[in-house]
């Protein structure tokens, strides 16, 4: 018995080659990872921040109170963030209680090659730190902030007039 070719064998169409439906996965993954890797790997305690919180008080370090103004300051957190205005968004870090605010406000232009260029918040580099510890107590956060350092002069400020303890409520 002598076997017949079948003819030509028809063409998978391009869009199912294996290749690319692999391709296709990948980089599916890579997006959803990238999506979900800040709320896979938040901090417990920076997901309790999460939310608008207001300024109850503000305290120096030899217990007496600043005013802050009339209406109450409210302070936003979101995700690795902290929204102090309206449109003033500062990185936040979070490290077995200690907390690292990064302002990024005075580096939205850089100059290469001559020209301006407007830098997205994901590519601007940190001016000053504020640094301290921080605390849940009694419904309240409270934020003991420690000092500052300019990054770009390289100038630490510890002073111990400077120090103050933030106290936030739930909005």
């Amino acid at each position: 018995m002598e076997e017949k070719p079948l003819g030509p064998t028809p063409r998978r169409r391009w869009w199912r080659s294996r290749k690319l439906v692999y391709l296709a996965v990948l980089i599916g993954l890579v997006i959803g990872g990238i999506l979900l890797h800040d709320w896979l790997f938040m901090p417990e305690d920076l997901r309790r921040m999460q939310g608008t919180w207001k300024v109850a008080k503000v305290l120096t370090a030899d217990d007496k109170l600043v005013d802050v103004g009339k209406p109450p300051i409210d302070i936003t957190f979101v995700g690795r963030h902290v929204i102090l205005h309206d449109d003033d968004r500062c990185p936040l870090e979070i490290r077995d209680g200690k907390f690292f605010l990064y302002d990024i406000s005075l580096d939205e232009e850089r100059t290469y090659f001559g020209f301006k260029v407007h830098v997205p918040i994901w590519l601007r580099r940190p001016n000053r730190v504020i640094y301290g510890t921080y605390e849940y107590a009694d419904q309240q956060l409270i934020f003991w902030l420690k000092g500052g350092a300019n990054l770009v002069e390289n100038i630490r400020d510890e002073r111990e007039d400077q120090q103050l303890r933030v106290y936030l409520e739930r909005r």
